[in-house]
């Protein structure tokens, strides 16, 4: 388990509490292999990350393309690093089902991840998604007026309050591409959503964005259940 003593910003400090959450520091396999782009690190194998982020010092990983794809198998795979399973993305298309076909869909990586002990489900809203593809950010898809913001937030709330029954929290990945990118985005869906929707805060995507990353994290903190820090290169922006 990792804690920090204090919280500064600006030259404040903010004692932690005997309530503030412990925070466990796993990591994803993306810094060995990319699933989106297999020509990066394609060759190396799971065993290879795996033991050497033990080394480094992380409590677990999320999962990628290289793991078993059932709850057993995950399991087997990490046992002997002694390695928690932090989550896995989930690929959803809530923004074009009904929450009955996204609960049939989303059921199987529920209770893989329930079965091995992770508490939250890193959530991508794919539908519409220009991720990958050599489309200008400008149009990415969003949600043109309050009536279908509020009707995706009502969905979203209903999911999420079964994944939390299931002990698996809904982790909102905010995603560059996506209905949900911008700072002002965040904001929406957090209003309109119930609190059984948590927050993925991911630094890289919120500054990609247009987001300052430390202000949209203080804004939300109470909703961010899971975290990715990423940091962005500037001359490739």
């Amino acid at each position: 388990m990792y804690q920090h003593n204090a919280i500064t910003k600006k030259g404040t400090t903010m004692p932690v509490s005997a309530s503030t959450p412990k925070i466990r520091i796993g990591i994803n396999p993306i810094s060995w292999s990319n699933d989106d782009l297999p020509a990066l690190g394609g060759e190396t194998p799971l065993s290879t990350a795996l033991s050497e982020g033990k080394d480094i010092g992380y409590e677990g990983f999320e999962l990628n393309g290289k793991f078993p794809k059932d709850a057993k198998g995950v399991g087997d795979v990490l046992r002997p690093y002694d390695l928690a399973l932090v989550s896995g993305w989930y690929s959803s298309r809530l923004a074009q089902r009904s929450v009955a076909e996204e609960i049939e869909a989303i059921t199987p990586h529920v209770q893989l991840l329930a079965e091995n002990g992770a508490s939250v489900l890193v959530y991508g809203e794919v539908a519409d998604s220009i991720q990958g593809q050599r489309i200008p950010l400008v149009e990415r898809p969003r949600f043109h007026s309050d009536a279908a913001w509020r009707e995706y937030a009502e969905k979203l709330t209903e999911l999420a309050r079964f994944t939390l029954s299931r002990g698996v929290r809904l982790a909102y990945h905010h995603h560059m591409g996506a209905y949900v990118e911008s700072p002002q985005d965040i904001d929406k869906l957090m209003a309109l959503t119930g609190n059984e929707v948590g927050l993925l805060f991911d630094s890289g995507h919120c500054y990609m964005g247009g987001g300052e990353p430390l202000q949209v994290l203080s804004k939300h903190i109470e909703r961010v259940c899971h975290v990715h820090f990423k940091d962005v290169r500037k001359p490739v922006v």
